[in-house]
């Protein structure tokens, strides 16, 4: 076509607006449809409605009920270029036939059924007839389970989706999660459905518009900072939050007791946001520490807490005014968070799952938090614009090598090796390891790679704005979030083996760079071809930032989630739909499937609730507090 084009005899004019399409046929004599298959083309009937003579293809279809070949238009073989040349210098040579045939066609639009008039009549007229047949019972619909369409129909791809996961009565469905948001959306269309729901939802969506975030003071609970993804997930929460206006900050309630060891090593404490532990103005029994917890939330009040898997704290939520709005969240299926949301789950103002499996576990195990369970994942952290990599100031191409859980300490000799084969070769390449076996550690200093164990999510996610390489062993689930945020961030990452990467996501060569299982020596060699051709880079960067966009649930949406749900369970707070029963706080067990929790005998009985001592019932009330309108002032 390109000789045409350059001839001016052909002109593409790319998208056309509707109204710039009607003067486009007003102002032509004839419409030319090839197509080998239609049904009762739109454009046809508007063509003809503005007088243009159509030459179109012979098909089954519903086209012949329109043309009368000869009369109002032509119609030609499927393919017969030759055809439709003849019968365009027919209508050239002949302006009077022409003419005819074009008022014609007008009329047969016009006058016949296929105004927009007559087809709204014709679909009333089913609807009618449809609702006759349905209340007479001459149609009953049976019932029975969904049905998808096969994945191909006469060779054209139509569903090319397994489906493996089926549940009974209802159908297949390509996932357990597919199942479970068709259940949800379900669940949503009863809600509305019922008018006293409807009316319910209605005044929650009035009075969330009207609830202002700003300032709110937020705290997000755990016992201590330790390298866990629940406190990885409460990072990235708390800054995210923070960057919505809200105030938040981490609670840290068993660093500085000696009432409980937990020795793991800790994480380095973020810097960018506030971090607090739970402290008491006295001697420290778990009383006291139970009243400073309260203390701490309804001197912050009105305030949202998270209680977490903070299980010896959040035993004081059932004592919590109102002003106190609770999210609880359940990170996992086993059995600590599953008793936790059984003991405290009823005087949670929301349960947020953070997935579907868990979701599922915690509706089959405890239904009757149904109503108040939400499922929201953790997103991962990917920049909605890709910023541009400012160079090293000494130069140097840094590269990230990242040891994930999957790796066992035999698994993770490629750190050596690759660190070996980068300084001894040509080009500055700085070297970071993250998280190398401890046998590996000093190794890798004396290659001169820079050594990072435990880094907190800033850490991480301040390599991944620096670094110009991210080298992972393979794409697994417990390696998808290095790999996914390295490239949302525009590093190319490199897979040390193929595995089983995600097509949407991995790319060898356009997002990524992947090598075949036992070629890990070429790694070094690939990064170095990588390094000078900063070009090639800034593309697979590109390509890289918008494929991590699309691999999930992004952090952004994860926080805006958050921030609907706070306003919704805010207002239904304040209207009076929801309302915490007040009621004694309620320690954890002492053993929770055999593993110890609180190995505490609580024999002291107040109205307030067991404690483990006199003694802890008194420091309880006051830390909890001292003033005259104290609801813990008096007998126990």
């Amino acid at each position: 076509a390109r000789p045409l084009v350059e001839r001016g005899a052909i002109r593409f004019l790319g998208v056309v607006s509707p109204d710039d399409t009607a003067a486009l046929l007003e102002a032509h004599d004839i419409y030319l449809l090839a197509s080998e298959f239609e049904g009762m083309p739109n454009a046809l009937i508007e063509a003809m409605g503005r007088g243009c003579v159509p030459i179109v293809t012979r098909m089954t279809s519903g086209i012949p009920e329109l043309i009368r070949d000869g009369e109002n238009g032509f119609m030609v073989p499927i393919g017969d270029a030759a055809a439709f040349a003849d019968r365009l210098r027919v209508l050239a040579n002949d302006p009077a036939r022409r003419e005819r045939m074009s008022v014609s066609a007008f009329q047969t639009v016009s006058g016949g059924r296929f105004r927009v008039e007559d087809m709204v009549q014709a679909y009333r007229n089913v609807f009618k007839r449809a609702r006759d047949d349905v209340r007479s019972r001459r149609f009953v619909r049976p019932h029975g389970p969904i049905s998808p369409p096969p994945p191909q129909i006469a060779g054209v791809s139509v569903f090319p989706v397994p489906l493996p996961h089926v549940e009974p009565d209802v159908g297949a469905f390509p996932s357990a999660d597919d199942a479970e948001d068709f259940y949800d959306r379900i669940r949503s269309k009863l809600k509305i459905s019922n008018p006293a729901r409807a009316k319910e939802e209605e005044c929650i969506r009035a009075a969330a518009s009207r609830i202002s975030l700003d300032g709110v003071r937020v705290f997000v609970s755990a016992p201590v900072w330790t390298c866990n993804g629940v406190n990885l997930w409460s990072e990235d929460l708390v800054r995210g939050l923070r960057g919505a206006g809200l105030d938040a900050r981490l609670l840290l309630t068993e660093e500085a007791t000696d009432l409980i060891q937990i020795d793991e090593p800790r994480l380095a404490r973020p810097a960018d946001i506030p971090c607090e532990e739970l402290r008491v103005n006295g001697n420290d029994n778990w009383g006291a520490r139970w009243g400073a917890m309260l203390r701490t939330l309804e001197a912050a009040a009105p305030c949202i807490y998270f209680p977490n898997y903070d299980w010896r704290h959040s035993c004081i939520v059932p004592a919590l005014s109102q002003r106190v709005t609770v999210v609880g969240t359940l990170h996992d299926r086993e059995a600590l968070y599953t008793e936790h949301a059984a003991r405290l789950g009823k005087y949670w103002n929301a349960v947020v799952a953070t997935d579907r499996p868990i979701a599922r576990h915690i509706r089959r195990q405890l239904p009757q938090l149904e109503d108040r369970m939400a499922a929201i994942p953790h997103g991962f952290c990917v920049p909605a614009d890709l910023a541009r990599k400012s160079p090293a100031p000494d130069g140097a191409v840094i590269v990230s090598i990242v040891r994930t859980p999957g790796d066992s300490e035999d698994q993770a000799g490629w750190m050596e090796t690759l660190t070996l084969e980068l300084a001894r070769g040509e080009g500055a390449f700085r070297i970071v390891a993250i998280d190398p076996p401890p046998s590996l550690r000093d190794t890798l200093t004396g290659f001169g790679a820079e050594v990072v164990v435990h880094a907190n999510r800033k850490e991480w996610l301040d390599l991944c704005r620096t670094s110009d390489f991210v080298v992972v062993s393979a794409l697994r689930e417990d390696s998808k979030r290095v790999v996914v945020e390295a490239m949302g961030h525009g590093c190319t990452t490199v897979l040390l083996s193929s595995g089983a990467p995600e097509d949407r996501l991995i790319r060898d060569g356009e997002s990524a760079v992947v090598l075949a299982e036992g070629c890990r020596e070429t790694a070094a060699a690939r990064i170095r071809e990588l390094a000078g051709d900063h070009d090639r880079r800034r593309r697979m960067a590109v390509q890289a930032h918008a494929a991590a966009r699309n691999a999930g649930y992004c952090a952004d949406e994860m926080i805006a989630t958050y921030l609907d749900l706070f306003r919704r369970i805010m207002a239904a707070a304040d209207i009076g739909m929801y309302r915490r029963k007040r009621g004694p706080i309620r320690p954890p067990p002492a053993y929770i499937e055999g593993t110890s929790i609180f190995a505490y005998r609580l024999w002291y009985f107040t109205r307030f609730g067991r404690f483990p001592s006199s003694a802890d019932a008194r420091r309880f009330r006051e830390e909890a507090g001292s003033g005259p309108r104290s609801r813990f002032q008096g007998r126990s």
